[in-house]
């Protein structure tokens, strides 16, 4: 359940009789079964709850753009569509890079120069 072996119980087992001695060992390991069960149910009871709110979600729908859609609006592809072709390659941003890129080419060589 835990992932514990034979021997690890034991020592487990040996421990808890030393700690809470063999009058109310009986006790606490009555106690300890119970609250086990409590989360066991508890458990159960969040992944059935889980479960009914995926069901009533109707995931299935999700991420085909319909009205009320998480994932990927509605007119989503159309936006992305139009954004794409009215992209200007010579706008300030494309010579903003190529600017970028001729400085970082300058920095380099500079640097090689100096190292040399």
């Amino acid at each position: 359940m835990f992932g514990i072996g034979g021997g690890e119980f034991i020592v487990i087992a040996l421990l808890a009789l030393i700690v809470v001695g063999p009058e109310q060992l009986p006790g606490v390991m009555r106690k300890a079964g119970e609250v086990a069960n409590q989360l066991r149910s508890m458990s159960s009871s969040l992944r059935t709850e889980f479960m009914n709110g995926i069901d009533q979600a109707d995931v299935t729908k999700w991420g085909k753009g319909t009205l009320n859609d998480p994932v990927v609006p509605r007119g989503f592809s159309e936006h992305v569509a139009t954004a794409a072709e009215s992209a200007d390659p010579t706008s300030p941003v494309a010579e903003t890079d190529e600017a970028a890129a001729a400085t970082a080419d300058e920095v380099v060589s500079g640097v090689d120069e100096a190292s040399s």
